[in-house]
């Protein structure tokens, strides 16, 4: 029973296997462009950080709130009534 179980499965196996012809279709994408604005990363310990914390009370943004998420919602609230954002402009890089 075994046996004839596992001669059928190779011949499904082989018989998936046969030679398959593949087409390469030349599409017009637009170029890829990486990323080249944020490729480092935020020094925490810098005195400008320290300073910034400070200057706007940013350990009172969060009112104590342990969940995640809802702590990133409080700061995008917190930056869109602090900044004034404008996504129109000649001067916003897009």
């Amino acid at each position: 029973m075994k046996t004839n179980l596992v001669v059928l499965l190779v011949f499904v196996i082989l018989s998936g296997c046969g030679k398959r012809t593949y087409q390469n279709v030349e599409v017009d994408n637009p170029p890829y462009h990486p990323n080249t604005i944020f490729q480092d990363y935020e020094d925490l310990t810098s005195p400008g950080f320290s300073h910034m914390v400070e200057k706007f009370q940013l350990d009172t943004i969060f009112h104590g709130e342990t969940d995640e998420f809802k702590r990133i919602l409080l700061l995008r609230h917190w930056i869109k009534s602090v900044i004034k954002i404008s996504d129109f402009e000649k001067s916003h890089p897009g």
